[in-house]
């Protein structure tokens, strides 16, 4: 008979820290520990908080590790690089994480068989999730909880995983919520202070031995403060309680992870279990996974350092590419200097003029913008604004001698989400020749929302959501999103939503690169 069987299951809390795209190590951890425990209450902060909320759910660690397995992570980074921009000045994140929460809520609502958002209270098991927020210790939404039980599951998750700039943070009574390694990436003091003489097993990544500490910019300092000190003094106190697993070199937001860096992941897990319950007795010495345990590290070892290199390698070429730039710009700058080093010694006496057309993307007659904008000239340490005429041009009048071969750069400030689309181009002043900016509306080839059910207030899915003759539909959740092509784009669209059995309805004048959800509300026609 196998040694596991040799022992009555104990039941536990299972407690898991937050690590980002680490978490996938906890599914080789439980598939170790499963077979000596039985977890009736799962807590967890960030990536601990998504398996906590999937385990409650009643997933199998079997069919949770084939979800995550399976799931490319990369998605969850929902934005390209002006929508990031945008996103980062105006909602505080990178990235709003739309593509994560439509996930979970499917998911959930996939194991639980129901066409309903799930809410904590409708978990299998009990689920505590733990985020950050001004004024509290922690942040913290629980399935037993009557302030919080009927949170929608997906949610509190995405509350817990908001990283600061790099997730756009969610927002609970008017005040800001982040990612709950602020406050308590390891919840085990927190959790045990208000549930006294709970039995629990800790799941945490970080290096299995002290190693001194790293030189880290004031940055970096700042940080360590902020997420870890907390950690240290739980591992101190309840070090016979953590299973550590150390995942380096995979960082936390390596969302776009190989098999091979997968399954180190799930290896790491399962040795830091075998470790764990070697150190408590429970495996015996004829046990064969005991046996094969040190061959397994040492494999495991081998990994890590390919990976370690791998990760070295790319440092190195990001440190190349960085100084290769510098020296290139270097020799640029000096190469300019002696090409308009005649130009310099001339008298700064006098003045010029430049014209800037500003056009769309169909080339210099394009004149999308006329009496509407400003065009923004930078050159030296000065910015000069000039308002686009009716002819679409802007004139700058008056320009320094000086200033006559340098460079420059231009912008278009309009109330309008106009931008210039090479916005990292420089131009060259240059007497009697005209500069020519191209632009374009940011934010017009796409348009997402939810539709409901006017009377009951449900969903609806299977809605025809279309554009002139450009459609989609909503999926399960209500939700649908809607790709403008080039050719159907413009400022202002008319959409129109029809379902078999509702009123059809059509709204004049939405504004698609005002990036806002559209909620709507149909009608039944009986």
């Amino acid at each position: 008979m196998n040694s596991m069987h040799q022992f009555e299951k104990s039941k536990r809390l299972l407690i898991m820290k937050g690590g980002g795209i680490k978490g996938i190590a906890y599914v080789g951890a439980l598939e170790v520990l499963e077979e000596y425990y039985d977890f009736y209450w799962f807590a967890g902060t960030s990536a601990g908080a998504i398996s906590a909320v999937l385990l409650g759910s009643g997933l199998s660690v079997d069919e949770l590790k084939s979800i995550l397995m399976n799931k490319n992570f990369n998605e969850f980074k929902d934005a390209q690089f002006f929508r990031k921009l945008y996103n980062l000045a105006t909602k505080k994140g990178l990235y709003e994480a739309n593509t994560f929460t439509k996930w979970l809520e499917k998911e959930l609502s996939k194991k639980l068989e129901t066409s309903n958002q799930v809410t904590l209270d409708m978990l299998q098991n009990r689920v505590s999730v733990y985020a950050s927020t001004r004024g509290k210790e922690a942040l913290i939404f629980d399935s037993k909880d009557a302030r919080t039980k009927d949170t929608p599951a997906a949610h509190a998750v995405r509350c817990s995983m908001s990283i600061p700039l790099i997730f756009t943070p969610q927002y609970k009574d008017g005040l800001m919520v982040f990612d709950g390694g602020a406050q308590n990436n390891y919840p085990v003091e927190i959790l045990i202070k208000n549930n006294p003489n709970s039995n629990f097993i800790g799941l945490y990544l970080g290096p299995e031995h002290f190693e001194g500490y790293k030189k880290k910019s004031i940055l970096g300092e700042l940080l360590s403060i902020w997420t870890e000190s907390i950690d240290f003094v739980a591992l101190r106190k309840y070090e016979n309680n953590t299973v550590i697993i150390d995942t380096r070199p995979i960082s936390t937001l390596k969302f776009k992870l190989t098999d091979i860096e997968k399954e180190f992941l799930l290896e790491a897990g399962r040795l830091a279990s075998l470790k764990f319950l070697i150190k408590k007795g429970k495996i015996n010495k004829n046990d064969q996974r005991l046996k094969d345990f040190e061959n397994r590290k040492i494999n495991l070892e081998q990994t890590r350092q390919k990976l370690n290199n791998k990760v070295s390698k790319k440092k190195n070429q990001i440190k190349t590419f960085f100084w290769a730039s510098i020296i290139l710009s270097t020799i640029g700058i000096l190469f300019w200097s002696l090409m308009l080093g005649n130009s310099k010694k001339e008298s700064e006496d006098g003045s010029f003029s430049i014209t800037v057309f500003v056009h769309g993307k169909d080339g210099k007659d394009d004149l999308i913008l006329k009496n509407e904008g400003s065009v923004v000239l930078d050159f030296g340490n000065t910015r000069e604004s000039e308002r686009v005429n009716g002819e679409g041009e802007s004139t700058f009048k008056e320009i320094p001698i000086k200033y006559l071969g340098h460079k420059a750069h231009l912008f278009i400030e309009h109330p309008q989400p106009y931008v210039s689309a090479n916005p990292d181009s420089s131009y060259i002043l240059v007497k009697n020749k005209p500069l020519y900016l191209e632009v374009f509306l940011r934010g017009i080839n796409k348009i997402s929302g939810r539709v409901w059910d006017f009377k009951t207030e449900n969903v609806i899915d299977s809605v025809r959501v279309s554009v002139q003759n450009v459609a989609t539909y909503t999926d399960e959740f209500g939700w649908f999103d809607l790709e403008i092509p080039p050719g159907k784009q413009s400022k202002f669209l008319k959409v129109n939503f029809f379902k078999e059995g509702f009123i059809m309805e059509d709204i004049d004048s939405i504004a698609p690169h005002t990036g806002q959800p559209i909620e709507i509300s149909l009608k039944r026609s009986r």
